[in-house]
Parts: structure tokens; sequence; C-alpha cells
């Protein structure tokens, strides 16, 4: 598969008033600078705060960060050894914290690209080549309070991720009870 970054998609109650969404990136390699713009409605979504606590980037801190935009937030990283990171599949560049401000809607999205003045999204490898990166926005989707129904996820922890294999394969060829309106 190529190089990507991606906001994966995610599913919430109308009731929560804060969300962080993780910048993701798979098949990156040599990773020695990096420029791109996160955008979301801003009658939505407003921008709280960020988390670096899990990012695969050396020496990222919030100076990387221009956060005083509305709707949009950009940021620049450099390596400053130039050795350049490489970055597996779902490893989290960084995650951009938001609070609540509609959640009547039925969902809404956020992307990664250009922003209002059309700086583009850039990643530089260590022999600095410009990187092919395809970058794939999420969808935050609002859902009426109750139960979730999340396809894959077995365990019931409103994630489908790999702890549900385990679900999945002891279930395997097996039947319960048939539903009551069921020939």
């Amino acid at each position: 598969e190529g190089m990507s970054v991606e906001i994966p998609d995610s599913t919430i109650s109308k009731n929560i008033d804060f969300i962080c969404m993780p910048l993701r990136a798979k098949n990156i390699e040599d990773l020695v600078g990096m420029q791109l713009t996160v955008a979301w409605d801003a009658e939505v979504l407003q921008f709280n705060s960020l988390n670096l606590e899990n990012s695969v980037l050396t020496n990222l801190n919030e100076t990387a960060f221009n956060t005083n935009l509305t709707g949009y937030l950009n940021m620049s990283w450099i390596d400053v050894s130039l050795q350049g990171v490489s970055v597996e599949e779902d490893d989290i560049l960084f995650e951009t914290c938001f609070d609540v401000l509609n959640s009547s809607i039925d969902e809404t999205q956020i992307t990664v690209g250009r922003d209002q003045l059309g700086i583009p999204t850039e990643f530089t490898s260590a022999s600095l080549d410009v990187l092919p990166v395809v970058d794939i926005p999420g969808t935050i989707r609002f859902r009426e309070e109750g139960r979730f129904i999340f396809p894959g996820d077995a365990n019931e922890d409103k994630q489908s991720n790999h702890f549900d294999l385990l679900h999945i394969g002891l279930g395997y060829n097996a039947t319960g009870t048939t539903r009551a309106d069921q020939d």
C-alpha cells in the first residue's frame, strides 16, 4: 500500500462535548519534515488542545502548530537530526482535541489538506524528496444516547480492532437462539 495520513472515523453520543481525533500515518519511511493543515467546521467543533504524548515524531511540541485560527490549524515539523523517522501503520503523528459546539447534525468531517492560503500538505524524506502521501479525511458521526452498534465490535468496547478477533474466533460456526420473528 502507499503512504497515507488519515483521521479515523468516530461515532460518539450527541451528549459528548469533547473529543480527540488522532492523525495517523502509515508506510512513510525516513520522514524528516512535514507541513499540513487540519480543517473542520467551526460551527460544529472548536479547537481545544493538542495531545502529543503518543506521537512518533521526534521533538514534536506545540511550537510546531498555529492554533490561533478558526476552523483549522497549521503545523510544520522538522527532524532536527535529519536522520528521518519511519512511520509504521497506524502510528499517531498527533491528536487534535475539540469542544463539540453543535451535535444536532448527523456528522461532520475533519480533513487534512491545504489551508485557506493554499499552503500544500508536504512530507519530505531524508533524501529531500517530496513524498506522495494520500490524505484521508475523517468523519465524526453523532448518535442518540443508547446502545451503539459498531460492526466488528465483538467484545463491546465500542471499537473494532484486533482485540475483537478472539471473540470472533470463539464464536465461529456457533449458533445462537432463533429470533421469535424468524421463519
